[in-house]
């Protein structure tokens, strides 16, 4: 289903259309694969500039601070479960969950 499609099913009045966040200015960063099977995990994003990489356990506690160059995460010290990923770049920043298997 086309996102224009979803904001019309909750309202026809424009100025109550539903705008998913990935559409408003887009997200520069890309994660895969989530869930993790291999113990490691892409960040990549259009810039060079390195990424600071949080990773929280479900009761907010951080396991992992560190600052990354490229694009491959180590994650192979996690226990299998889900965790809160933050990936700050400049002014970007994005908090998605990770699944680690």
């Amino acid at each position: 289903m086309t996102h224009a499609k979803r904001a019309m099913e909750f309202s026809n009045d424009p100025a109550l259309t539903f705008i998913p966040a990935e559409d408003q200015g887009g997200n520069p960063f890309s994660i895969y694969p989530n869930p993790v099977t291999k113990g490691f995990v892409f960040i990549t994003s259009e810039s060079a500039e390195p990424k600071e990489i949080h990773i929280f356990d479900v009761l907010g506690k951080e396991i992992i601070r560190t600052s990354l160059k490229g694009n491959r995460l180590d994650v192979s010290v996690l226990e299998s479960g889900i965790y809160i990923l933050k990936v700050v770049q400049g002014k970007s920043s994005i908090t998605k969950k990770l699944i680690v298997k």
